[in-house]
């Protein structure tokens, strides 16, 4: 990399890693040897993060160039692009079954990828400003986003209702994680 890291994530069966730099690329690791596979290139801009699809069989980019771009894990090669994002993306997260992929922004608004479609879901906006983590429930029925201002909105995926808001005194709230469970919340 030429900048910073900023994302590192094992794909599920833990022999891949994924990292995402602040110089606008990705590269795919073999978690085992450590040696390179491949670099992700095409965004204009730093990345807001990384993820494996639930398969490892795809890795999904989201940057500050408002561009979420899906790549195939084996070939490093771009499959899909979504544009037209309302603000530089903050973070990413893949649904658990493998049909989207949820992007939060800068100016609060989060969206949501739907992979079979094709199209974006409505516009997610609450209360809580820059979105700088979320995940979906294990069921994928439920997104979670979090900010720096100590809200974290639950939103229905079936119909994109914001149905919960919890508000903490943190301090900002950088990470979530969520139990395989789905019975305990990690926050930081």
């Amino acid at each position: 990399y030429k900048r910073q890291i900023l994302t590192i994530e094992f794909s599920h069966n833990d022999d891949l890693l994924v990292s995402s730099s602040w110089d606008g690329t990705a590269i795919i690791w073999d978690a085992i040897t450590g040696r390179k596979l491949k670099k992700l290139k095409g965004h204009k801009g730093p990345l807001a993060g990384a993820v494996f699809s639930p398969d490892g069989k795809f890795v999904a980019t989201a940057g500050v160039d408002k561009t979420v771009r899906l790549w195939s894990t084996k070939r490093g090669r771009q499959k899909r692009i979504s544009r037209g994002y309302s603000g530089p993306i903050s973070s990413i997260a893949y649904s658990p079954d493998g049909k989207s992929v949820a992007v939060g922004m800068k100016n609060g608004s989060a969206r949501v990828w739907d992979l079979t479609t094709g199209k974006k879901r409505p516009r997610l906006k609450g209360d809580q400003g820059m979105i700088t983590a979320m995940f979906f429930t294990t069921n994928s029925r439920t997104l979670a986003t979090a900010s720096r201002k100590d809200i974290i909105h639950f939103w229905d995926m079936e119909d994109s209702a914001l149905y919960h808001t919890e508000k903490k005194k943190l301090g900002g709230i950088n990470a979530l994680a969520l139990s395989t469970d789905g019975r305990t919340l990690a926050i930081g």
